[in-house]
């Protein structure tokens, strides 16, 4: 495994729901993202069999997920532009199975 500059951060933050687990991931390398090698802008859900069924894109960068019981909304930690939690409003998913 890479570490310092190699380092490559993969899923860094998750919330789930009884349906579906939403994986924050991001891909950064650390020589190159720095203090941000640790935030995500992809969002991959993955039904409870582990079968991926939706990648979401954020606006921004995030640090941190948390969503709602229905899974009707997705919320985020981010710090750009200036730090926020923010909302989005999320389609509905299949259900997995």
């Amino acid at each position: 495994m890479a570490t310092g500059d190699d380092l490559r951060a993969g899923y860094v933050d998750l919330a789930s729901t009884d349906r579906h687990v939403y994986a924050l991931f991001s891909g950064n390398v650390m020589g190159q993202a720095g203090q941000q090698t640790f935030f995500g802008r992809q969002v991959h859900v993955f039904d409870w069999s582990g079968r991926m069924v939706a990648r979401l894109e954020l606006d921004e960068p995030a640090l941190t997920l948390a969503l709602a019981p229905d899974e009707s909304r997705l919320y985020a930690v981010r710090h750009e532009p200036q730090p926020s939690v923010v909302r989005y409003d999320l389609p509905r998913l299949p259900d997995g199975g």
